[in-house]
């Protein structure tokens, strides 16, 4: 049965649309009153309300400043967005004539020619262009952009509204190619050197997820059909998106010197790196222990990657241009004026140490993304932000420290500048990593890489039959030595809470009697005799962690090439509202079975949910075949498979399906047979479990699922959050597949938790922490309404802490739910369902009070 039925007009969705082969639709629904966005890729809404009916016709994309692929026209006096943003208003040439913050107002008058508005979205780049007058307003609920609001619909009813044109981008990314590889050193080196030809600039900016483009696919072959780049061809919006950057940087100037960073030359339309135009290369030894590590750091670079057969120690070392231009040889000067020569080249630990160098190398990743970051934020680029990270560190970055003459330095010597800055000062600022990826030593897992470049992801190699998870822990640095970062030392002791890791441990390889002995009845059966080997991987400081290899991670999630291909292969939705599939196969687990209520709950959100109980095999087997956005299973799952009315669909028939669930959560025990199977069969990400887990547990931890999911936290995120809540059974629950997926977007872009500490002097202190998404990944800022709206913050990890009285508090609980933790007395809830009376009470009946 379906929980909401769409009506007549959302089924048809509109009475206009504008719907190009590839790209985002728009549409105009609810008689012309709703405007709305739609990636049939991404699958996300996004919704403008004109408050009078318009009537869209299509427009140009050329009309734009930066790149659409589709756009609309249409006249009105007034947009309003359904939440509260900021907008960022350009002149024609691109520069910014003013940013008006979340929740300020601003008025400016007729532009020379025309006025370019960014409006941020979930789904996808939103621009609207004008040349009327514009004034952009804002109440704690939304922002309304008035289009010449000294004659609107409400004081002049005779004035014709003025023309307003909608342009639209995907961020969706299609590999930039196909490289032929075979399992030989050689070969996945040069795959590597390839992963930088998709950045479409050098410059800061490509630490913005949307500029940075998804690296060419490896793909095992016959050695004798050589290595070619065929396949996609890069879309043109994104050649054009290079344009503009190339444009945009040429020609600004810092005091005297000419700021012109550089960009790749095109190839026959094709934005494309040429090896003499390389500035970087990293020599490594030949080993995938010593490969794989430099993987993301060589896709940022664009760094081609050479073998190390000579006994030196692993190296970058930056190339020259050919000329240096004058910006350059102020900022190099300047550095040398204080005593300190820019490197060329740098060591990055030795080849006695693998496990050193690769922290040396994902240190320096860190090091080098964090200052592009800040260096972004200067005037010169595209967004003129105050970054919270710079204010952070300022005190502590070097005399010659400018953003806007490192901006328009080229990259050899802004990365030489980089490189002369101790790690340990730009480390406060670095964000949380979203993903570190364990694989073992083997090239046969080569073409994972260009996925997990494309996240920037750090990889680790590590050999489980060889290594134990302790050799990775380390403490502090001993301080600097002769090659670039620090000298990683060992722990005597494996970091962390040594005797909680052993409970956990303990607990997860307990029979289920043990276990069932802690808590009420399991959720499950026997035991599964034939259950693969548990691996225990190091431990991580990252969001998400995954392992590559085969076993069971016990504290990790799955991943691999074939669950971000399906991604990439995942044929086009027409569907504009997303599909959830509840289904209950045991009657006494019927109280998990009021998350359908929890699904659809939030504000402008189209959800279909279907609700099945006690399927039968083949009705089991025909519903994972059907196109679905989300299953959610509640039930049983025995040795044999998922237990249904009259049997078991075991995994091997799974594997053998074409399976239409894109994400699922299988809440049952020892659920990861099926779960992979799922993956393997084309669902792209889901949840499962490890063992047996209990039925209070497993309720109380699928209606915490569901809220995650359906608040827009990505699976790996949601993960991780109840592991934290449920210290034991919540470490029974990992992912699979690509856990960056979410079920919908996040309203404001970026998943935030807040842990509340209320004071004695009756304010509260709201930390805050934030998470990326696979839309707005690692790089991209979010601006927080506790705080100044002229700052940013880089989206991923702890953001900063606020201090607020109590009317601001509830106001800020009420804008979007969002998990909350009153950290004296460590309870739990979500922002929609408690005050900050609650809050306060709480941590009074904690007590415990500390001086402030």
């Amino acid at each position: 049965m379906s929980r909401e039925e769409p009506t007549p007009t959302e089924a048809a969705f509109a009475q206009e649309r504008l719907t190009p082969e590839t790209g985002p639709q728009i549409f105009a629904d609810n008689e012309g009153r709703r405007l709305r966005v739609y990636d049939p890729i991404e699958e996300t809404v996004f919704t403008l309300l004109p408050g009078a009916p318009v009537a869209l016709r299509e427009a140009s994309t050329d009309a734009f400043y930066f790149p659409v692929t589709t756009a609309a026209a249409f006249h009105a006096f007034r947009v309003e967005t359904t939440k509260l943003v900021q907008v960022f208003v350009r002149d024609a040439s691109g520069d910014v004539v003013r940013k008006v913050a979340a929740g300020e107002s601003a008025g400016l008058p007729a532009p020379d020619d025309e006025y370019s508005l960014e409006v941020p979205s979930v789904g996808c780049k939103v621009y609207l262009r004008t040349d009327a007058p514009v004034r952009v307003l804002s109440d704690d609920r939304a922002t309304v952009v008035q289009f010449d609001p000294a004659a609107t619909d409400e004081t002049d009813t005779a004035a014709d509204p003025p023309l307003v044109r909608l342009g639209v981008r995907s961020f969706h990314e299609r590999p930039a190619g196909t490289f032929a590889i075979d399992q030989t050193a050689e070969s996945v080196l040069q795959g590597i050197s390839r992963f930088g030809q998709a950045l479409k600039t050098r410059s800061p900016e490509r630490t913005f997820p949307t500029l940075r483009g998804m690296p060419a696919l490896l793909t095992f072959t016959d050695p004798d059909d050589g290595g070619t780049i065929d396949g996609h061809d890069p879309v043109e919006p994104v050649t054009r998106l290079a344009d503009v950057l190339a444009e945009r940087e040429q020609g600004r100037t810092t005091g005297s010197a000419s700021v012109r960073p550089e960009r790749r030359p095109s190839v026959d339309g094709r934005t494309q790196a040429r090896s003499s135009d390389r500035r970087a290369r990293l020599r490594v030894p030949p080993e995938p222990t010593w490969v794989y590590p430099v993987t993301s750091l060589a896709y940022y670079l664009d760094a081609e990657v050479v073998p190390e057969r000579t006994g030196d120690d692993p190296s970058l070392t930056l190339c020259p241009p050919p000329e240096q231009d004058p910006t350059s040889g102020v900022l190099l000067d300047r550095i040398r004026a204080v005593g300190d020569e820019p490197p060329v080249s740098v060591r990055l630990g030795g080849q006695d140490d693998p496990v050193d160098f690769q922290h040396r190398v994902h240190d320096l990743l860190r090091h080098l993304f964090t200052l592009d970051c800040l260096v972004r934020t200067g005037s010169a680029g595209f967004y003129p932000d105050q970054l919270a990270e710079y204010e952070r560190i300022e005190s502590a970055l070097p005399d010659w420290f400018d953003r806007n003459l490192l901006y328009g330095a080229s990259f050899t010597a802004r990365t030489r500048a980089y490189l002369t800055i101790p790690p340990a000062v730009t480390e406060p600022a670095w964000p949380r990593w979203r993903l570190t990826v364990d694989v073992p030593p083997s090239f046969e897992y080569a073409p994972l890489l260009p996925f997990l470049a494309n996240e920037l992801a750090q990889i680790r190699v590590f050999d489980p039959e060889t290594q134990s998870p302790g050799e990775f822990d380390v403490a502090d640095w001993e301080g600097e030595d002769e090659g670039w970062g620090r000298r990683w030392v060992r722990r005597s002791v494996p970091a962390g809470d040594s005797t909680q890791r052993d409970a956990i441990e303990d607990f997860l390889r307990a029979d289920a009697s043990v276990r069932d002995g802690v808590r009420g009845g399991v959720r499950g059966g026997d035991t599964d005799t034939a259950a693969p080997d548990r691996i225990r991987l190091p431990d991580s400081d990252s969001v998400a962690q995954a392992w590559a290899g085969e076993g069971l991670p016990e504290n990790a999630g799955t991943v691999s090439a074939g669950s971000f291909m399906t991604y990439l292969d995942r044929s086009v939705s027409d569907r504009p509202r997303t599909r959830v599939v509840v289904v209950c196969n045991d009657d006494e687990m019927r109280a998990e079975q009021d998350v359908t209520d929890i699904y659809g709950t939030r504000d402008h959100l189209a959800f279909d949910i279907d609700i099945h109980e006690s399927l039968e095999v083949a009705e089991m087997r025909d519903l994972l075949t059907e196109e679905t956005d989300f299953l959610h299973y509640i039930g049983h799952v025995r040795p044999e498979g998922l237990e249904c009315a009259d049997g078991h669909l075991s995994p091997e028939d799974i594997a053998t399906l074409d399976v239409g669930c894109n994400a699922f959560v299988l809440n049952a025990c020892a659920s990861y047979a099926p779960a992979q199977a799922l993956v393997e069969a084309g669902a792209l990400a889901g949840v499962g479990t490890r063992t047996e887990v209990f039925n209070t547990a497993a309720t109380e931890i699928g209606r915490e699922m569901a809220r995650l999911l359906n608040g827009g936290f990505p699976f790996e995120v949601a993960v991780e959050w109840i592991e934290e809540q449920y210290p034991l059974s919540g470490q029974l629950y990992m992912t699979f597949g690509n856990g960056s997926l979410s079920l919908v977007q996040h309203g404001g872009g970026t998943p935030l938790v807040a842990r509340v500490t209320p004071r004695e002097d009756g304010e509260f202190d709201v930390a805050l922490e934030g998470y990326g998404t696979r839309r707005y990944g690692l790089g991209s800022h979010t601006t927080v309404h506790l705080g100044p709206q002229d700052v940013s913050y880089l989206n991923s990890g702890d953001l900063d802490t606020f201090r607020v009285d109590e009317p601001t508090l509830d106001w800020f609980l009420n804008l979007d739910p969002m998990p909350v933790r009153e950290t004296r007395s460590g309870t739990y809830g979500w922002s929609d369902e408690v005050s900050a009376a609650d809050l306060r009470s709480e941590a009074e009946q904690a007590g415990d009070w500390e001086a402030e």
